[in-house]
């Protein structure tokens, strides 16, 4: 029976992964701190949830000296027509499930929360002014325009730092300007831009999954472990047991055995059957 049941296991492997391949639902949604959010997005489709989730606290911490992510974790409240029915945390390796689907923490990013402090220096003048996130601003002196395309709350493991784009006449010149290393980075002329205080607020990604498939994947699992110990540790073994009626009336009885593994083994238990069924049994 072993090789039949590990057979029959690869089968229900294989029919979980093609039932969560045309049957699951693998999506993304991507949630700032604070937020509320009723649907994900499927490629190009947006799915709705039969609940909403809000992102409370987004963490990220980093080994010691270093600006290496250690972990980076979501705390998760799940409502109900505005009410709250659950709460969980949400850790890379550590999903979350509810409603149906499973959460996973996929990445994480960082989004102005506000204006971004910029000194704009123009030979002898200085200015610090005030930049709306994705907004054009006209700068002193009147010699350009800027904007601010991205934030990133740690630039290459440098910091905090602003993508910024400017416009004197023509195509923009876009670069990124540190806020904790002014002196990296080309910046175009005539102006020079230092970074004050970026605002920064974290938002979440999850990876948001429905795989009917899974219990399939399981009970293929499963099926291997008896499988794998009939297989290998319990030899095949045939047995026969031949009943011949002699010409007086009387049967006589012969057992018979094979087994093309652990011989000896087999010839004992052989021998033991035998003296067993030549006492018989008391009526």
């Amino acid at each position: 029976m072993g090789p039949y049941l590990i057979h029959l296991g690869l089968l229900l492997i294989l029919a979980g992964g093609l039932i969560g391949k045309f049957w699951g639902v693998d999506g993304q949604l991507p949630i700032g701190q604070g937020e509320v959010a009723d649907s994900f997005r499927v490629g190009s489709q947006v799915l709705p949830l039969d609940y909403q989730v809000r992102l409370d606290k987004f963490q990220v911490m980093y080994y010691e000296g270093g600006s290496t992510p250690k972990e980076f974790r979501s705390d998760l409240t799940f409502l109900k027509d505005g009410r709250e029915v659950s709460r969980a945390t949400c850790r890379v390796n550590e999903p979350v499930s509810f409603g149906g689907f499973t959460f996973y923490q996929s990445s994480y990013g960082a989004q102005a929360s506000g204006p971004i402090r910029l000194q704009v220096t123009l030979a002898d003048l200085k200015q610090t002014i005030e930049l709306p996130f994705r907004q054009m601003v006209e700068l002193p002196g009147g010699h350009g325009r800027i904007i601010a395309m991205r934030v990133d709350g740690n630039f290459q493991g440098l910091g905090p730092a602003v993508l910024l784009a400017f416009n004197r006449s023509g195509h923009p010149q876009a670069f990124w300007a540190l806020q904790d290393h002014p002196e990296l980075g080309e910046q175009p002329g005539p102006y020079h831009f230092t970074v004050k205080a970026i605002p920064l607020g974290y938002y979440s990604v999850f990876q948001v999954k429905h795989d009917p498939g899974v219990g399939w994947v399981y009970a293929g699992f499963l099926l291997f472990l008896p499988g794998f110990y009939l297989a290998f540790f319990r030899p095949a073994e045939r047995w026969a047991l031949v009943l011949e009626k002699s010409p007086q009336g009387k049967w006589k009885g012969r057992l018979l055995g094979a087994s093309p593994r652990h011989r000896e083994e087999f010839a004992a238990r052989q021998e033991r059957l035998l003296a067993a069924l030549k006492r018989g049994t008391p009526s």
